[in-house]
């Protein structure tokens, strides 16, 4: 397995039209998709930032922000941790050609593999 680079992070706040505000204006992150609890960054590279507000639930394991390893395959990079003894929390989640999975760390914190396409 090889991790490209860090393709996607989510973070849920009480102080989320703040972080919306602090994301576009002070961070100069383009804001693509803004709904009631979610808003949407891309950088140039193709990563992205998704804030949730605290009542959207499309976040799970969202106590702390979640960082998403971009891999080219998440099947195969799952397969290959979870010989390593990494335990995976649900299953692989797949959506208009991206794919993610979510496991606990040795840090027991939540961690994903992400693919997009």
């Amino acid at each position: 397995m090889r991790v490209l680079g860090i393709g996607w992070l989510g973070s849920r706040s009480a102080a989320f039209q703040e972080m919306v505000n602090f994301a576009s204006n002070v961070l100069g992150m383009t804001l693509t998709n803004l709904q009631a609890d979610l808003a949407v960054f891309k950088m140039p590279n193709g990563d992205e930032f998704q804030l949730f507000g605290p009542q959207n639930n499309n976040l799970p394991y969202a106590d702390q922000p979640v960082a998403a390893f971009l891999v080219e395959d998440v099947a195969i990079a799952r397969a290959e941790m979870e010989t390593k003894g990494v335990v995976f929390l649900g299953e692989i989640e797949e959506w208009n050609g991206f794919a993610w999975t979510y496991f606990r760390a040795p840090d027991e914190r939540v961690y994903e593999l992400t693919h997009r396409p």
